[in-house]
């Protein structure tokens, strides 16, 4: 789970435990500071990961169940990233400072939560780190411009760029601040988790006819980190402490992940059904049909008929996306359920699986529309650009 590979930087604290709820580790998780070290992230344990039933008990097992597939699947992104770090001479994958991290300006930290050892960090980036460097320069970001719930990398180091204050990763968290032209603005609440706060702040800057964000501008922007208070007052002393330079390194996106815990929470809590429909009968079950469900709940599926076109149609989208025979296999079972969950690790092709599936109803049922959900832009944006070269759509 992302706990083992994230560390608290002050472990000793029993201050800090008495706050931790260890039901909520995904919230411990992202609002903790970790310090980032080959020592801290096990990237080389194998743990053992039982396959999902058919069915649950009850919601709570199907929780249960899921989550340390969840976790899995979150710490995926922190091992991506640690991959695709260059090596040194003694092959050991690090950051090199001077050439990836980006200088910044550590303003000040405050307290917000004294029961919840939260702290805000006030900070000045610099607009080409927000927009995201131009490709091929450096910090290349698939998901563009920063956003909230971006692990950032953050450190004090001196004119050598050796680091001289302790590593720790910061959440991105919102805009506190707007400077622009010697004008200040200040249009936002410091509330973090409002549904109704966009993760995009740029489209923020747009929103309020400021100004497009420039890259040759800095902006203040907050981060937040849950502390202890003699981590705080280190950091404090370091801000004060003039000499060196603050560096800043893109790590990870979290609003993905944050999106996927909160519908697990929502749903396992009960907190609404969508359109009315126990969607846990579905999920408890692992039926999708008039045998769980009334009448007036069922939501008519259109099964298709197992006749010639459907298999030349099927054949030809195998040939079509070179698809190997784990996918196809997939495909297969994919075109015989009511309802499928396609799980894997980055690069093991579900992209193009689900772009074969698409494709494969749309050749079925030419006049027909698909709804296709994504957890971000950027995914959605590389579903269309893939189906349009198919389907010249």
């Amino acid at each position: 789970m992302l706990r083992r590979y994230f560390n608290y930087k002050n472990n000793s604290s029993s201050s800090l435990s008495n706050y931790i709820d260890d039901d909520d580790e995904f919230i411990n998780s992202i609002y903790s500071p970790y310090r980032w070290s080959k020592e801290d992230c096990l990237f080389n344990r194998n743990e053992v990961l039982n396959p999902l039933p058919d069915s649950y008990e009850s919601m709570t097992d199907y929780k249960n169940s899921i989550f340390p597939l969840f976790y899995k699947e979150c710490k995926e992104q922190f091992i991506e990233f640690f991959k695709n770090l260059p090596k040194e001479n003694n092959n050991e994958r690090r950051i090199f400072l001077n050439k990836y991290a980006t200088t910044i300006e550590v303003k000040s930290i405050k307290e917000i939560d004294e029961s919840d050892s939260l702290y805000s960090i006030t900070m000045k980036m610099p607009g080409k780190f927000l927009l995201g460097f131009d490709e091929g320069i450096k910090d290349i970001r698939s998901s563009g411009s920063l956003k909230r719930h971006d692990l950032l990398y953050l450190a004090k180091t001196n004119y050598t760029m050796y680091i001289t204050y302790f590593e720790i990763i910061v959440l991105f968290k919102n805009i506190y601040q707007i400077k622009y032209h010697k004008k200040h603005f200040y249009p936002f609440s410091f509330d973090y988790d409002s549904d109704s706060d966009s993760d995009n702040i740029i489209e923020k800057f747009q929103n309020l006819n400021i100004s497009d964000v420039k890259k040759e501008f800095s902006y203040d922007v907050v981060c937040t980190v849950r502390m202890t208070k003699e981590t705080a007052n280190k950091m404090k002393k370091e801000i004060e402490f003039e000499k060196g330079k603050w560096i800043c390194n893109f790590i990870m996106s979290l609003g993905t992940i944050k999106k996927e815990y909160k519908a697990l929470m929502e749903i396992t809590e009960k907190k609404f059904n969508i359109f009315d429909i126990p969607i846990d009968k579905i999920i408890t079950t692992g039926k999708f049909g008039k045998d769980i469900f009334s009448t007036n709940q069922f939501i008519d599926i259109a099964y298709i008929d197992e006749n010639e076109r459907y298999s030349s149609i099927k054949k030809e989208i195998v040939n079509y996306h070179h698809l190997n025979s784990s996918q196809e296999n997939i495909l297969n079972k994919i075109l015989q359920e009511e309802f499928s969950l396609v799980q894997g690790p980055p690069g093991t092709g579900k992209t193009s699986t689900i772009i074969s599936i698409i494709h494969f109803y749309l050749s079925l049922h030419p006049f027909k529309k698909i709804l296709v959900c994504a957890p971000s832009n950027y995914v959605a944006d590389e579903i269309y650009k893939r189906l349009f070269k198919v389907l010249n759509i």
